[in-house]
């Protein structure tokens, strides 16, 4: 479920339920899991790669998030 409220300014703010951002998690996982990066320069995600343009990089970045704020 998607809710859409503004802010004190009028400004649209989005909110999604815990389930919306379990699917997403889910899907992202899957991906993680599956897919490497085919770019990668060796360091490999885990041991220290930074490549902030990569989408594998950014997977793992969306990941932690998620699984900080749960």
């Amino acid at each position: 479920m998607k809710w859409v409220r503004k802010d004190y300014k009028g400004n649209p703010q989005v909110w999604y339920s815990g389930d919306v951002i379990e699917k997403i998690k889910n899907m992202i996982i899957k991906n993680v899991r599956n897919d490497q990066c085919s770019r990668c320069d060796g360091c490999g995600y885990y041991d220290g790669c930074y490549d902030k343009s990569c989408a594998f990089y950014q997977l793992h970045k969306i990941i932690e998030l998620i699984e900080s704020e749960d």
